[in-house]
């Protein structure tokens, strides 16, 4: 039986809050990409029927009929789609565009629209691929060290720069900072080059002083230990062979 995958302290913090909130505890199973299961375990000891003001509830009739989907009024007010869905049955809801994009998928598209580039959440990577390129065939994708990510076609400068600040494996030479670039069909330039070497160098460089430091630490240590197990345990004489008796 394989070992079930434990969260963090701040994932576990988070999807109460979320719960707490008013979310169902399916929609934040979807939102952060673990099993409803994992969400129920972290908080059967929360109710999760939220009671809606009338207030609220006629405010998001509102926005919802001024042209406001009824998914985006759920985000932003931090409700279930299917309680808002519920008391806006009624109105005629304002489509997004395009028909399966939605969610996770939509906040995406809209984070690689403003910025050139995203990083997709972890569960449904090419589903969510598919998905967006249906729609904006010039979406692309690019998968190294275990590490996605999504980017516009003519943004490849800034999907390399950013996917460098990002990635976790520790460039230390010219020829992985080409083989990187390369892939992103671009090239930095000497200056961008030099820069990305020294910050990874700089963390090398601590690491090796911090390990020779503590190397060193350790063997003054032993020394001292060994020197004082001599004194205790041999004569003098034997110590110290040389020094006149008196």
């Amino acid at each position: 039986m394989s070992k079930r995958k434990s969260i963090s302290k701040e994932t576990k913090a988070l999807l109460r809050q979320q719960v707490l909130n008013g979310k169902s505890k399916s929609q934040v199973a979807r939102d952060l990409s673990i099993t409803f299961r994992t969400v129920w375990n972290h908080t059967q000891d929360i109710h999760t029927q939220k009671v809606i003001s009338k207030e609220l509830k006629e405010k998001v009739r509102k926005e919802v009929i001024s042209g406001k989907s009824k998914y985006q009024a759920a985000k932003d007010y931090n409700l279930s789609r299917s309680a808002v869905y519920r008391f806006t049955e009624d109105i005629n809801g304002t489509s997004i565009g395009w028909a399966g994009i939605r969610g996770k998928t939509l906040d995406l598209l809209q984070e690689i629209v403003t910025k050139g580039y995203a990083y997709p959440p972890r569960g449904y990577v090419q589903q969510r691929y598919r998905t967006l390129r249906k729609y904006f065939p010039t979406i692309r994708r690019i998968t190294i060290y275990g590490r996605t990510i999504f980017y516009l076609k003519g943004k490849e400068d800034e999907a390399a720069r950013a996917f460098l600040d990002r990635v976790n494996k520790k460039i230390i030479s010219y020829q992985e900072l080409r083989q990187v670039t390369e892939v992103f069909g671009t090239d930095l330039n000497k200056s961008e080059k030099e820069t990305f070497l020294r910050r990874k160098r700089k963390k090398i460089s601590r690491k090796i002083r911090s390990l020779q430091d503590a190397k060193k630490s350790v063997l003054k240590e032993a020394q001292t230990n060994f020197d004082d197990f001599l004194r205790r345990f041999l004569p003098s004489e034997v110590l110290f062979p040389h020094q006149d008796n008196y």
